[in-house]
């Protein structure tokens, strides 16, 4: 991922998934989160409905800020037992990040400082292999029906990077 200077991420979970993050450019910092309290209301619309659950959180509170660098400790892990978490390039430079989920991060939801949640789901893949085109079918066979994000519908959900 490439955060250009001064842009942020939403304060996300990562669902049943862990997340590897390691700095291949530049500066950013990772700040953790408690894992906030989730109202009644919004659990109730989970469980009814797990894509399109919104609803309120309790207070954010940070519980840790890391500077992750490539001339210093570059590399951070998170899932839901340690929190939720936000990634910000505080610098006037671009930083670029690679990021690892498994298994395959399908969903989140998104908090703001507030008090607000929501869910993001990933989408099922519509862009289709089956002509051939740009890709090896192959490839595209194992990745039909796995979820994508579609960065356009998560920006209009509010779970958007922000400068």
């Amino acid at each position: 991922m490439c955060w250009p200077p001064g842009c942020q991420s939403s304060i996300h979970d990562h669902d049943e998934s862990s997340c590897w993050v390691t700095v291949v450019e530049g500066t950013v910092h990772e700040v953790q989160f408690q894992l906030p309290q989730l109202d009644r209301k919004f659990l109730e619309a989970e469980a009814k409905d797990p894509a399109s659950a919104v609803g309120h959180c309790g207070r954010l509170k940070v519980v840790n800020v890391a500077s992750l660098d490539t001339g210093g400790v570059t590399g951070t892990y998170a899932n839901n037992d340690i929190g939720i978490h936000r990634v910000e390039n505080r610098s006037d430079k671009m930083a670029c990040t690679l990021h690892v989920y498994a298994p395959p991060l399908k969903k989140m939801k998104i908090f703001s400082e507030e008090g607000n949640v929501h869910v993001h789901v990933a989408s099922k893949n519509s862009q289709g292999c089956d002509n051939g085109e740009g890709c090896d079918g192959n490839i595209c066979s194992k990745l039909q029906g796995r979820g994508i994000f579609d960065v356009e519908q998560w920006n209009r959900g509010g779970g958007a990077a922000t400068s």
